[in-house]
Formats: C-alpha cells, sequence, structure tokens
C-alpha cells in the first residue's frame, strides 16, 4: 500500500497520491469500489474554488480508506485510477469508479486543504476491547441524489467475502440507478 503526502505547489493544499488493494490475497468480488475501499465519493459538487469535482462524503472507521489512505470526508478525489474527476458530474464520476470494480487495486490522488490537517491529526487506531472487524465494506456511491431527483437506493454494508449479500439488492424503481454488479 504505497502512500504519499506532499504540500502542493502553492502550499496551500497537501496532496496525496496512493494505491490501495481492495483484497485479500486470492479474494475477488463484483461490489464497487468505493464500497470495498470504506468511502464515499460523489462527484458533481461545486468545491471552495467554484470548480466542480469529487468529494469524498464519508469513510468508514477502520477501513483501507482510513487506515491505510488516511482520507477524510471533504477531502478532494482529483483523479481514480489516472483518470481525472475534476470538472465531472455525478453521473461520470459514479460510472468512472464502477469501471474499476475488478481491478484489484485502485490508485488515487486526492487534495486536502492544509487549513484541515491540523483539525483532524491522522488517527492511530488502538483497540483495547479485543480485535477490529475485518469487513471492507463502504458506502453506496450513488446514495446521494441531486437536488429534485429522488434517486437513492438503499446503503448496503457488506464484507468483500459475501457475495449472496449482492444478489439480494435490487433497485426500487424503473428510475432508480442500475445495480452495480
Amino acid at each position: 500500500h504505497p502512500v504519499s503526502w506532499a504540500p502542493s505547489g502553492d502550499g496551500t493544499r497537501l496532496v496525496g497520491h496512493m494505491i490501495l488493494n481492495k483484497y485479500c490475497k486470492g479474494e475477488v468480488g463484483p461490489a464497487s469500489s468505493a464500497a470495498i475501499l470504506g468511502l464515499k465519493v460523489t462527484g458533481g459538487k461545486i468545491l471552495d474554488s467554484g470548480r466542480i469535482g469529487a468529494t469524498i462524503e464519508k469513510v468508514k472507521k477502520g477501513s483501507i480508506a482510513d487506515t491505510v489512505g488516511h482520507l477524510r470526508p471533504g477531502d478532494e478525489v482529483i483523479e481514480w485510477n489516472g483518470r481525472s474527476l475534476q470538472g465531472k458530474t455525478f453521473e461520470e464520476v459514479y460510472d468512472i469508479i464502477a469501471e474499476s470494480r475488478q481491478e484489484p487495486q485502485v490508485e488515487l490522488m486526492v487534495s486536502r486543504q492544509l487549513s484541515d490537517v491540523g483539525r483532524h491529526p491522522v488517527r492511530r487506531h488502538t483497540h483495547a476491547g479485543g480485535p477490529m472487524p475485518r469487513e471492507g465494506g463502504g458506502y453506496d456511491p450513488r446514495k446521494l441524489s441531486e437536488p429534485g431527483a429522488d434517486r437513492r437506493p438503499s446503503v448496503t454494508i457488506t464484507s468483500p467475502g459475501s457475495p449472496e449479500t449482492y444478489s439480494q439488492r435490487r433497485p426500487h424503481s424503473p428510475t432508480a440507478a442500475p445495480k452495480i454488479q
């Protein structure tokens, strides 16, 4: 899991470059890449700069995105597997992420305001209560709908090793988003 963070050229942001492996050795699955990594990415967001881009909405505690990538809600995802997410709509970002679902790893380039760095220190996970769950679940990247359109399918958090969970999820109406398989 190579991960590196460095200040941007203008010194206002921290830029992270990482390769996150989605599966344990020998394990494969049809779930969304973002869900397996434990993060929810939404495109078509208006950023502080006024540009349109993709941001991380949620990071599942203990997930690969959290413990390895040290990603946080509010981080901008600049690239997903070498494809720019800058200026992309909600649907375009969803499609780019969906296309990587069979890939064993995801390469990300993310950006974080340097002013946010001190506010939320990188968490070190120590659990005195016993072993941490090894679930690689996450959130459906299409959960967030655009204003005026209710297209929110149910959210399912699953382990990459439970394919039977995927076969039970179905769109609820003809206007619902197609299921990622």
